[in-house]
Order: C-alpha cells, then structure tokens, then sequence
C-alpha cells in the first residue's frame, strides 16, 4: 500500500510524519509545526488543515528557491541562475549558530578585502615575496550595501606574512572576491 501525503499529495517513502487520521511529508510536517516547534501526532485532518492554510501563506522559504551552483570553501554559496549568493554562516567559520543570510548581487555595490592593519593589498602582495615578518591579525572580505558593510572573517588570528597559512588565506579570499566580482559583472552584460 502506497501512502501519500494529506496535504500536498507528495508519495511518501520512510520519511513521513503520522498524525491521527493520516501522514504527511517533511514539508508539510514543517509548515504544520511551525517550523518543528510543534507536534502533530494527536491532531485530526480538519484540525490540521486549517493550520496548513494559515501557516502555508506565511512560510514563505527564500531558500526553498535558492540552486547552488558553486561553493567556496564553508563561506559562500551561489546560485549563478538567479544571481544570488548566500553566506551559510557555518558554526565552524562564526563560532555562533546564526541563519544564513541571502544576497541578491544586484544589491552589492562592491567587494573588497580587509586586513587588520590595514594594508594595501599590491604592498602585501610584494611583502609576501620578500618574505617579511609583518604580522596580519584579520583578513575579511567585505561588500558593500546601499547603506550596510557586511564582512566575513577568513582569518582571524595573528599571522606572519610570510607564513604559509597567511599565503592560504590571501589566496582563498582573493578567490571569494573574484567569484564575487565575476557574479556582479555577469548580471551587468
């Protein structure tokens, strides 16, 4: 015997959440819990169908939408289709469970890499070959809002320039930017 969703008519494997008279897939399960905060196991069909419409036209899911089509390391996704990218928030790279955030590249006026101290990136570039012992605490690729700076920290402890996680790092941020840069230019043909 097959067993189908009783909201949205989705067939149903071994993933499925049983309530009183019936079952229902994870998506639905998700809009009928309110984003799992809830349970349903004791709750009727009718009872629960009400809930569904209610809930359904708030759980608006910019995610659900969201197609990755390149990754860069834990720290952006992006979907090249529609123009977006996503900073995950991974709690490896923040150390803090926060949401994910969305961005629509047309929305970024520009992209930039930080250090701490601020340097100029041609004098690192140049300081990384002469193999100087200066030390950078921070590498951050920033982008820029209408009215907000949004930075995401690539390093975060103190390093030698001439050190091969420095070299990593500079390399790996670079790529971030150019990914970035490269999405902002695609939009613009």
């Amino acid at each position: 015997m097959k067993v189908t969703c009783e909201f949205c008519g989705e067939q149903l494997k071994f993933r499925k959440f049983r309530f009183k008279d019936g079952y229902a897939c994870k998506k639905c399960y998700a809009i009928l819990t309110n984003q799992f905060k809830t349970t349903i196991r004791n709750r009727s069909k009718t009872e629960l169908y009400s809930i569904y419409i209610s809930n359904k036209n708030q759980s608006y899911d910019p995610f659900e939408e969201f197609n990755v089509t390149k990754k860069i390391g834990n720290y952006i996704l992006i979907d090249e289709d529609k123009q977006r990218f996503c900073v995950p928030n991974n709690i490896n790279v923040v150390k803090s469970s926060e949401k994910p955030e969305l961005y629509d590249i047309n929305h970024c006026h520009s992209f930039s890499i930080e250090t701490k101290p601020k340097s100029n990136l041609l004098e690192l570039e140049k300081q990384m070959k002469e193999k100087s012992s200066k030390i950078i605490n921070e590498i951050a690729v920033t982008f820029e809002f209408e009215n907000q700076l949004r930075k995401i920290i690539i390093l975060n402890n103190s390093v030698r320039i001439s050190s091969f996680a420095f070299k990593k790092t500079f390399d790996f941020a670079k790529k971030i930017k150019k990914e970035l840069d490269d999405l902002k230019n695609l939009t613009c043909k």
